[in-house]
């Protein structure tokens, strides 16, 4: 989701401005920024709220961004928007990290290798999905419906999620 937004942020912010301009350049800085703002500001959040809650609420903001990116009328709303996705992407990861090793302790070295490999495979697969998808409809804003749709499905993850014990 992450990737997929933040690697086509110039491009899609290039096509609603019909060409290279200096802001459609600086699309995924925003993005970018997004992210490091929520990284810098997610443990002061987490003094307030629980890390759910803040999960729940970040993936939100994360899908609410991408929504309104794919609907952006103009460059203008697409920096907005990129700025709100990468906000909202920005404590989800390490968060899903401090809950493997709270949840299987030790072992979490051996399941970790995993994650951190699928993590990588996610990071790479998605921007391209998002461009095979846009390819095959001829439409960027369907092919940013991929990271939406995944942000979607770690809403419904998360709210399956029961409270796990120590291992």
């Amino acid at each position: 989701m992450e990737n997929g937004i933040g690697i086509w942020a110039a491009e899609f912010s290039r096509r609603l401005a019909n060409g290279i301009t200096g802001l459609t350049t600086l699309a995924p800085t925003f993005f970018y920024g997004g992210l490091t703002l929520g990284r810098g500001g997610a443990p002061l959040a987490l003094r307030h709220l629980k890390e759910r809650t803040l999960v729940l609420g970040v993936l939100a903001l994360a899908a609410a961004g991408d929504a309104l990116l794919i609907v952006s009328p103009g460059v203008s709303v697409a920096i907005v928007a990129v700025f709100l996705a990468g906000l909202g992407c920005a404590s989800i990861y390490p968060i899903y990290i401090a809950w493997l090793s709270r949840w299987y302790g030790a072992r979490a070295k051996k399941i970790g290798g995993v994650l951190f490999a699928l993590a990588s495979l996610g990071g790479s697969v998605g921007p391209w999905l998002v461009g095979s998808v846009s390819q095959l409809t001829g439409s960027l804003r369907i092919g940013l419906l991929v990271p939406l749709l995944c942000a979607l499905i770690m809403i419904g993850l998360v709210l399956t999620l029961r409270r796990q014990t120590t291992a």
